[in-house]
């Protein structure tokens, strides 16, 4: 029996991010504005669409896991609902050229479809040797979420606020169902992470040089995950 590609257990991981906000106090601005309170406010930052009740809005401001506050896109309908869902992060995996032009014609096709998951394709994989009493093997990956963000105009404080936290929501989510899947064994130990304001390189001039054709910001998970063997 083939074992079960590093890649495609990621990839069911990230397609279970997806999330149900509960409203928990809806104030009517007025004109279809509405200021929605709520415990978590997941991955939605400002100017992100989101489709709440069957109709477009825009978020047109954010105060991190305790409220949004929308406008309505083409319509001026109230909001009766309570829950709203939001999408998982669309997954890629490769190298960053492959995954650049994959990037570029996803976005082309499907507008505001940011954030999104990217597994960085160089695993390397620990296996056993004894086929009669296998441990579990091991697999060290590098992802990232990624959202879009504004070099020339965020101050350091504005790629904090308006990305870089909600992308911590995505973190915790991640973990909460790794831990549940049954292809990953027991985690223990620890993993690296952290915030990349700018996901780009930087030359000795200091130049920016973008790692994918958008501007960028994204939160790094570097973990060795340990995979069951019969998964």
């Amino acid at each position: 029996m083939a074992l079960k590609q590093v890649v495609d257990i990621v990839g069911d991981v990230v397609a279970q991010l997806g999330f149900t906000i509960t409203i928990t106090s809806n104030d009517d601005l007025g004109g279809g504005k509405h200021q929605l309170f709520m415990k978590n406010t997941y991955y939605l930052t400002k100017e992100k669409g989101v489709t709440i009740g069957g109709n477009d809005y825009i978020v047109v401001d954010l105060d991190f896991n305790v409220s949004i506050t929308v406008e309505p896109v083409g319509h001026t309908n109230p909001i009766v609902v309570t829950t709203f869902d939001l999408d998982a992060p669309v997954y890629f995996h490769g190298t960053v050229k492959s995954t650049d032009t994959e990037l570029k014609l996803f976005m082309e096709q499907n507008v505001d479809s940011y954030p999104v998951a990217y597994l960085f394709e160089n695993i390397r994989e620990i296996k056993p040797l004894d086929k009669l009493n296998p441990p579990d093997r091991t697999a060290a990956i590098q992802l990232f979420f990624l959202d879009i963000s504004d070099y020339a105009n965020n101050l350091n404080e504005d790629f904090v606020k308006d990305v870089s936290k909600p992308l911590s929501n995505i973190e915790t989510k991640f973990f909460e169902v790794l831990r549940k899947d049954k292809s990953i064994g027991k985690l223990t130990g620890t993993y690296t992470g952290g915030n990349l304001s700018r996901f780009a390189r930087f030359d000795s001039n200091g130049n920016t040089e973008l790692v994918f054709s958008e501007e960028l910001t994204a939160l790094e998970i570097a973990i060795t995950l340990p995979i069951k063997e019969k998964c």
